[in-house]
């Protein structure tokens, strides 16, 4: 026999009466929305005296869960010391709220912490100039941790390299970051020193009355703020704590960080009274937002037995949502106005308590997910796509024997795998293929000579004649045995030019009105199959060096040859090409030319194919010219 299966009941949590619609209230107003920002009250929770439910209450929710929280500060004011002040609970806010312990980047403050160093600081009122409170200060703000002139580095010996080590080591620690405080403090340079020039335009304690920031500074030390009004060096601390939450809330699209905070901080004061620091902080965070007109993202919630003296409708708790709607309606006339409590929501919880069931029961106080573009992961996988697309961009165009010279004139590209381009340094030597150490030597030697000339050229203050000459052939193709040399014309054509650069140097040397010689060598493919690509990078060339002259070279007969010197006559480059005509024949005069000739062109006839012209490819009517008589 079966035994009865007993499912358990499901368990009811007792809430304070309004408990939900306040957790529901404040999940609305911690979530950030996607565009824009919410004004965020300050709520005054009237409690009945003794019950401390709604405090419970707050606490269990926002420590809930241990993943992404809302960043919240809790403080019980009735087991602190009576003595407290502002700056006192603003620093024990600032230790809660800048620890890393919400799901979530901890937020950074600039601008709260160098206020509360100055007020720590205690300077002599002596007035001497070696030994005044402001060079006291100018080094502290220096270097935080007070290390004096007296711990500069030492190096022994009186000889001279001794000397220059320790005042290269002077200059390292102490006259740069002299030079560069003294920059930043100043707040003239923009994008330096941005939370000293803050300081400067804010608007408590009339800073432009003190000139520099130094100035500024002194003022908040203890023994010299005595003369100062304490509503404005309270309200300077407030503003400065919340214009560090202002920055660390703003949207920046260029930085997908500033998006993953998606919930804004809280503040609960439990045990707030009219008589304490409590009343006195939010009567302050009133003050500041109305006398700035500046939002910040920091939600108040003071818990507290009696109604604060500002003038305030309470509401009850369960119309927690009402409440809110008739308080966004009534805050920018309010708030235009200046009126005390402007910024004030008043609710009052009575005694009662209820009994919720479990999914009837609000979730915890949690951080909304960031958007999908603004994960961690975004930014690694985005730096991993664009790496892997430059690697196949660089596949493509580049080889180990192939790649660019950003020191020089070097423009070269991996086209159906041959390295087709221009080069005028040794830092990119075409045709890397074994036998071919006769070809790659006497580019080397005509790279050397480029460096001779350019120093030759540089010494005569450029007031000589200084030539660029490209040749353009077929450097790379079939592979060939590491015993066997292939492209013995195009490396006969380099040895010549090499020898007429060489002859122009010694030349040079004795004549100062010699001319000197540049040479850049071109790769145009296996039977110049590549020749479009490289005169459009020649194209290039010429636009930007004036020095450059012609083309030379160009000695196959080939219809992307005739491409190519369609293409160098429209860039405007001319073209030398060497004769080929066949021994015993004899060219007929230009005028009978069947071809006609290209501007700047000198046509020839082809030893391997005749009757074709050399400067188009396409067969003659006539024939090639007839033998001549021995």
């Amino acid at each position: 026999m079966r035994e009865p299966v007993t499912r358990p009941r499901p368990v009811r949590e007792q809430l304070p009466s309004g408990g939900p619609e306040l957790l529901t209230l404040l999940a609305r107003l911690l979530r950030r929305p996607r565009r824009g920002d919410r004004r965020l009250p300050l709520l005054w929770l009237v409690r009945p005296t003794g019950d401390g439910a709604i405090a419970a209450l707050l606490r269990r929710f926002a420590a809930r869960r241990a993943g992404r929280r809302v960043p919240h500060a809790v403080l019980d004011l009735a087991g602190r010391p009576a003595g407290d002040d502002v700056a006192a609970v603003l620093r024990e806010l600032h230790r809660q709220l800048s620890v890393e312990a919400f799901g979530a980047p901890r937020l950074r403050f600039r601008h709260y912490p160098l206020a509360d160093w100055l007020m720590h600081q205690t300077l002599a009122v002596d007035l001497d100039a070696a030994d005044s409170g402001r060079a006291a200060l100018v080094r502290r703000l220096r270097d935080w941790r007070g290390r004096r002139a007296g711990d500069d580095p030492q190096v022994g010996g009186d000889s001279g390299l001794g000397t220059a080590v320790h005042l290269l080591l002077w200059l390292l620690w102490r006259a740069v970051p002299s030079v560069v405080f003294r920059i930043a403090v100043s707040g003239r340079v923009p994008l330096v020193g941005r939370q000293y020039r803050w300081f400067m335009r804010q608007q408590y304690l009339a800073p432009r009355q003190s000139v520099t920031f130094l100035g500024f500074a002194e003022r908040l030390t203890a023994g010299w703020r005595d003369g100062e009004h304490p509503a404005q060096v309270e309200k300077l601390l407030l503003h400065a704590f919340l214009e560090d939450l202002r920055l660390a809330y703003r949207r920046r699209f260029w930085r997908p960080g500033d998006w993953r905070r998606t919930a804004y901080p809280m503040l609960v004061l439990d045990g707030a009274r009219p008589d304490n620091v409590g009343h006195t902080l939010v009567r302050l965070v009133d003050e500041v937002r109305n006398e700035t007109g500046r939002n910040d993202p920091l939600l108040v919630v003071a818990v507290a037995a009696d109604p604060p003296p500002e003038p305030a409708a309470a509401r009850p708790l369960t119309q927690a949502e009402e409440a809110y709607e008739e308080w966004v309606e009534a805050l920018p006339e309010n708030r235009r106005l200046r009126r005390p409590g402007a910024w004030l929501m008043l609710l009052a919880a009575d005694d009662r308590d209820v009994d919720v069931p479990v999914g009837g029961v609000p979730p915890a106080l949690v951080a909304p997910d960031p958007p999908w573009w603004a994960r961690r992961f975004l930014p690694a996988a985005v730096a991993l796509a664009l790496v892997a697309g430059l690697g196949v961009w660089a596949h493509g165009r580049w080889a180990p024997d192939c790649r660019p010279w950003p020191a020089d004139r070097v423009s070269v590209r991996l086209v159906g795998g041959e390295c087709v381009g221009y080069s005028d340094t040794a830092g990119q030597v075409f045709n890397s293929e074994p036998g071919q150490d006769r070809l790659r030597a006497v580019q080397r030697r005509i790279f050397a000579q480029n460096r001779a000339a350019e120093e030759v050229w540089r010494r005569s203050e450029h007031r000589r004649p200084y030539l660029t000459l490209v040749y353009l052939g077929s450097l790379t193709g079939n592979r060939t045995r590491a015993d066997e040399e292939s492209y013995v014309s195009e490396r006969e054509e380099l040895e010549g030019m090499a020898t007429a650069q060489y002859a122009l140097l010694q030349e040079s040397a004795a004549a100062d009105d010699a001319a000197l010689l540049h040479i850049v060598v071109a790769n145009a493919g296996r039977q110049m199959r590549h020749a479009g690509e490289a005169v459009r990078m020649l194209e290039g060339l010429a636009r930007d060096d004036p020095t450059v002259l012609g083309v030379v070279g160009m000695v196959d007969s080939r219809a992307s040859t005739a491409a190519a010197l369609r293409e160098l006559n429209r860039v405007g480059l001319p073209v030398l090409a060497p004769p080929c005509r066949p021994t015993g024949w004899t060219p007929t005069p230009a005028s009978t030319w069947p071809c006609p000739r290209p501007t700047g062109i000198r046509s020839r006839w082809s030893r391997r194919t005749p009757g074709r012209c050399c400067a188009c490819g396409r067969r003659t009517s006539t024939g090639p010219p007839a033998r001549a008589a021995r």
